[in-house]
Order: C-alpha cells, then structure tokens, then sequence
C-alpha cells in the first residue's frame, strides 16, 4: 500500500496520536461489531423455521436444541451484539471528540484558524475508516462463508459481482470527473467571482451530486438483482435446494450489502486524501 494512499495517510495521522487507544485494538473491535450484525439475522432462521412448522426442537447440522434453549442462546447474542456495538460506536466518537478537544486545547486561536479544516476533515476521515472496515471484514468473511458452503453458487455469485465491478468503475470514473469540475470551478469563482464562473460552478455541483447520488444507491440493485439471477442459474443447475440455500444466499445478502458499504466509506475516504496529506503534519 502507497504512503499517499488515504488508508495509510488515516492510520499515519491516527499513530501521531500516541494518547489514542491502539489503532489495531480499535480495527478489531468494530471489525467484531460489524460481524454481529449480521450474525443474530441468520441464528435466527432455523428459529423462523421451526416456529413455523409448529417444532419444538430446531436442528443445525448435527446439532439439535431445545426450541427454548436456542431462543435463550439468541437473546444472549443480541445482548452481546447490543453491548459490543454501543462500545464499538462509543469508541469511535469518544477517539473524534478526544482529537478535537486536543486540537482546541494545544493550538492557538490563529492555528486553530488555519488548521481548523484540514484537521476536522482528517478526523472525519478516521470515522469513515472504522466505519469502512467494520463492514469490509464481516463482508469478506460471510462472503467467504457463503462460497464455502455453496462453491458453485459463491462462485457464480462472485462472477456477477466482478461484471457490475465494470459499471461501478464507469460510475466512479464519472462522479471522479465532476468532482474535478467543481474543484476547478470552485478555484475560478474564488479568484475571478464573476457571473458565468458562479454557472460554472453550479453545474459541476448539480453533475457531481447526480453521480454520487446514482454512487451511494446502486447497493441494493446490484446485490439483489445478483442474488436474484445466481440463484436463478444455481437452481437450474440443481445446486440450491430447502431450508439450507435460503441460509446461504442471506449470508450472500449480508456480506454483498456490507461489502459493498465499505466499498462506499473507501470512496468517502478517498475523497479526504488532500486533507490527511495536510493532517499529518499538524
């Protein structure tokens, strides 16, 4: 990984932070955090399952309980989920609010002036990192879960997801380039103010803001209409059958949907690269 690249640009300017907690001790716990999310969803299944057949008992694999002990298994997991993910988010705020409250304390009115946006943005930037990775690593490993379980089906799936790779590169490339307009746009409204600068800007505003729009929304397209066509191919194939494909192809859904969130938090953060640059030197 570059030194420039806004992953490394965040950690570098988190580690000139010694006070902090450590940086890998913070990764883990909202990596484990984003995988309860999903975890609770797909416990609850075979649960939904046997309810609805009227069992008292509920199977998993070779393993067969109670339908009482699993229901109490399951509230332990939520309050496990509920009590890890209200520290998890804790910890994020609690490390921006430490790093603003430092900066206004340490740094002289006129500094605190001059830095006061390069410094807000890199904060910000570390959100979207915790944020990012907290749904990049349950996304891989469900994802990588799923592909395990159902080689065919993951592979197939996977397949998909590389052809819409292509369309969210067209994508990027397109809100890339608008951006580009209306920083250049932005940089002649400051140095010129005229009227047809102002136009300018507002319609490299309006392009940039469609793009990011069309960006952030594609997520439940692509990972439904992907699910949608694997499963259609894999049950021609006679790949998926009963109550176990339904387990896996909502493992798909939670690790696609959380993929592709953090695929979203990488371009936020990518976005803040200029300002980390400036951030680390503070």
């Amino acid at each position: 990984m570059s030194r420039d690249n806004a992953i490394a640009l965040a950690f570098r300017f988190y580690r000139k932070h010694a006070a902090l907690p450590n940086f890998w001790y913070v990764l883990f716990i909202v990596g484990i955090s984003g995988l309860l999310e999903t975890l609770p969803i797909l416990l609850s299944l075979p649960l939904i399952k046997s309810i609805y057949e009227g069992s008292e008992l509920i199977a998993l694999q070779n393993i067969t309980l109670p339908l009482l002990n699993y229901t109490i298994i399951l509230g332990v997991v939520l309050i496990i989920r509920f009590a890890l993910g209200f520290y998890s988010q804790f910890l994020n705020a609690s490390i921006r609010i430490e790093l603003l409250s430092d900066f206004r304390e340490q740094k002289s009115s006129n500094d605190r002036q001059n830095q006061k946006l390069d410094f807000g943005k890199s904060v910000q930037g570390l959100n979207f990192l915790f944020i990012g990775w907290s749904q990049v690593f349950p996304g891989i490993i469900y994802s990588t879960i799923g592909t395990i379980l159902s080689p065919v089906f993951g592979g197939i799936t996977l397949l998909i997801v590389l052809v819409w790779s292509v369309c969210l590169r067209m994508v990027k490339s397109k809100q890339d380039l608008w951006s580009t307009k209306v920083h250049s746009a932005q940089t002649k409204l400051e140095e010129e103010g005229v009227s047809l600068n102002i136009d300018q800007w507002k319609t490299s505003k309006f392009g940039a803001a469609k793009w990011d729009s069309i960006n952030k929304n594609l997520r439940e397209l692509i990972v439904i209409s992907t699910l949608i066509l694997s499963l259609m191919i894999s049950y021609n194939l006679n790949v998926l059958t009963g109550m176990d494909s339904l387990f896996i192809v909502v493992i798909f859904l939670r690790g696609l949907q959380q993929l592709f969130t953090g695929y979203i938090m990488s371009q936020q953060l990518s976005a803040l690269r200029s300002f980390l640059l400036k951030g680390i030197t503070i």
